[in-house]
């Protein structure tokens, strides 16, 4: 049987059973097992359509004025607790943490900074702050509370000594028009005009390093720009100067679908699991059994990515690799874990304010489920994402995102890794697009509804209902680790005859719909 005629028994399966229900809480309610087949790719040259982008890039460099794009404003302010911000998130892909040891991991983990300027296209000019002697740091740098004090005495003390050197320029050099237009007590943004822009990296060079000479810390100077999924090359001599470069780490991805547009494409379960399962982490997609996401862990041991993934890439250092269904998952930002749920649960004895902004936090959740639930509907692609470490290489004039990748491995490895779970979408108004939608579109307004009727008002079974409604809204939506047993409020659109013993149901929503 060829992938083409596993993704229509697995598309009429699903179609047939959806709609031998009256309503969608009708499908919820019953704990029903749907087949589905994973598969290799036979002749994926064929089958299978390629594309390459460049997600995001981060240029470590030893200087300032190293930065050729223009930085029109610099943001240099007297810093305050509030400018520093964690820098592990983007640091933790930057380093290579596998050659750091247990006592620097935790202490790069707490690491802050600042960023300095908005660069031209979208760049961030960030200084962070690492323990200047890395392999041997002191004690201290795991001390998160330490950390914040000194890293805000740091940033401050270059800040104040850029003020210095500006205040003591020469007669000259207070004539450049930047200087003429900028007050040394005001550098919140600070106009950095063109002809001045390397003279003023160079002032603020200077402070970095004369801040730099009796503290903990060094400071790392990075470019970086993230969510770019860019399909064209990028010129590095542009953004700075190569010579100064001092580490790159770029985000560059394939993106891979069926070349019949009928044909939607996930990442099988069994597949995956069993090339790459103790290389990293599983989680669940789109509350389909059968059907996850992958990442490689990021910590300071040695990465074990399975050769059949490495080998498609070119042989630059992998430091992390995401597998996963550009599907809507867009996180809301919210001090809130379940907000519906809160507004419920808090009977309207909670402080005013809270309470206001509880309820407007549901209110934001719940608008923004509900446009995650509406573009479910567009077909998706599946991703390969990698971080390649590049040093001491000699970049081309252009870095197209294809260069990374060795398209004939690409293929050896759909060809022969079971990799995939294809759907054929159906006509209009079927397929597994449809009735993902109509299930979360579901879910979202049953939680509205809740919402609605019950906030401030308690009581145990609306205050469940919600809960397990959020539950299963982000489980749809962003996943759960699969290292973690599966929980009753799993969602299951299919199961493998060849994996019965981890089925999952609907089980979180049995009742709620009667």
């Amino acid at each position: 049987m060829t992938s083409l005629d596993l993704a229509n028994d697995n598309g009429e399966i699903l179609d047939e059973l959806f709609g031998s229900y009256p309503s969608v809480a009708a499908f919820l309610s019953d704990e029903v097992i749907i087949p589905v087949h994973s598969t290799a790719v036979e002749d994926p040259e064929d089958v299978l359509d390629f594309s390459y982008d460049i997600d995001g890039i981060v240029i470590e460099v030893g200087s300032l004025q190293a930065i050729k794009a223009r930085i029109p404003y610099l943001k240099m302010p007297a810093i305050r607790p509030y400018h520093l911000h964690g820098q592990f998130s983007y640091l933790k892909k930057h380093l290579v943490l596998s050659e750091l040891s247990g006592e620097a991991y935790k202490c790069v983990q707490l690491m802050l900074g600042v960023t300095i300027a908005h660069v031209a296209d979208g760049y961030f000019l960030d200084l962070s702050l690492l323990p200047k002697d890395i392999e041997n740091p002191d004690r201290r740098l795991a001390d998160q509370s330490w950390v914040k004090e000194a890293s805000l005495r740091h940033m401050q003390n270059i800040q104040k000594g850029f003020v210095v050197k500006i205040q003591g320029l020469s007669v000259k050099d207070k004539c450049r028009p930047t200087i003429q237009k900028n007050s040394p007590s005001n550098l919140k943004n600070m106009n950095v005009l063109e002809k001045d822009q390397d003279f003023i990296m160079g002032l603020l060079d200077s402070a970095i390093r004369d801040a730099s000479e009796d503290s903990f810390f060094r400071v790392l100077i990075t470019l970086q720009k993230f969510g770019m999924k860019s399909e064209r090359g990028l010129e590095i001599d542009e953004l700075v100067d190569q010579h100064l470069i001092l580490k790159t780490t770029i985000h560059v991805a394939c993106n891979v679908g069926a070349k019949d547009p009928d044909i939607l494409l996930m990442w099988a379960r069994n597949g995956i699991e069993q090339m790459s399962r103790s290389d990293g982490t599983l989680y669940t997609a789109l509350g389909i059994h059968e059907t996850v996401n992958f990442q490689t862990v990021l910590d300071n041991h040695a990465n074990r990515l399975s050769r059949a993934l490495k080998v498609t890439v070119m042989d630059f250092p992998v430091l992390f690799v995401q597998l996963y269904v550009d599907s809507p998952h867009i996180h809301v930002k919210s001090p809130f874990k379940h907000p519906v749920t809160g507004t419920i649960v808090t009977c309207g004895l909670s402080h005013p304010q809270y309470a206001n902004a509880l309820e407007a936090r549901a209110t934001n959740y719940l608008d923004h489920m509900q446009d995650l639930s509406s573009k479910m509907i567009c077909p998706f692609h599946l991703r390969l994402e990698y971080v390649l470490f590049l040093e001491d290489i000699a970049y081309p004039k252009c870095v197209e995102p294809s260069w990374f990748f060795v398209e004939e491995h690409l293929l050896q490895f759909f060809e022969e890794n079971p990799v995939v779970l294809p759907y054929r979408l159906g006509p209009y108004n079927q397929g597994v697009l449809v009735i993902l939608s109509k299930v979360m579109d579901f879910l979202v307004q049953s939680l509205s509804k809740l919402h609605v009727g019950h906030r401030n008002r308690g009581g145990y079974e609306p205050s469940w209902k919600a809960f397990q409604l959020e539950l299963a809204l982000e489980e749809l939506f962003y996943g759960h680790p699969l290292s973690v047993s599966d929980v009753p409020y799993s969602v299951s659109l299919g199961t493998s005859s060849s994996d019965t013993k981890s089925l999952a149901y609907w089980r979180g929503f049995i009742g709620l719909a009667r």
